[in-house]
């Protein structure tokens, strides 16, 4: 369907599937590509318009897709981290995505505090996003090793992301949770 909409324009269809959608999966944009990479539709439920511009640049669209036919990475916006899922546009037939993508559709979620304070709740730990970067952008190497919490501690998840098709820092996500009375 998605691949009959980038040929009707149909923004009814789009109200229903694209814009209704961003509600009930907690995301809050969403991003169509044609097949040569134009912006052929934006949508986000937050009205300050900051997020209707993708925060992927023409050319990263070719390099997320040269060997895959789905993408997930994070990205820097004006509103802040953001989780970024995409996935080729085929013909409903093609369930396999053997043909040709017609385009690319990508949908953002918000890390911002509600989203940590709901990840909190239902992992019963706090969570944490953090910048690891120094000033200059520079990740620091070894010494990001000597800050790093021991691997052997229980309480503590790290993961770190070096790279992404926009603005980017390294960052590293904490959930720690209770220790045990």
């Amino acid at each position: 369907k998605m691949a009959g909409f980038l040929n009707t324009g149909d923004m009814a269809w789009a109200a229903i599937n694209i814009n209704q959608p961003l509600n009930t999966s907690k995301a809050e944009a969403a991003w169509g590509y044609d097949k040569n990479r134009a912006l052929f539709y934006s949508a986000s439920n937050i009205d300050d318009g900051l997020l209707s511009v993708p925060p992927i640049s023409w050319p990263a669209i070719g390099d997320l897709f040269a060997k895959t036919r789905s993408c997930h990475f994070y990205v820097k916006t004006p509103k802040g981290l953001m989780e970024v899922r995409g996935a080729t546009i085929h013909p409903s037939a093609d369930i396999a995505r053997k043909t040709e993508p017609a385009g690319y559709f990508f949908v953002g979620r918000l890390w911002n505090d509600k989203y940590l304070a709901d990840l909190s709740a239902i992992t019963g730990m706090g969570v944490s996003v953090t910048s690891i970067a120094r000033p200059g952008g520079d990740f620091g190497g070894s010494d990001w090793q000597k800050r790093r919490p021991s691997r052997a501690a229980p309480s503590s998840f790290i993961r770190t992301s070096t790279t992404s098709p926009g603005p980017s820092a390294p960052l590293a996500s904490r959930a720690a949770s209770p220790r045990p009375r």
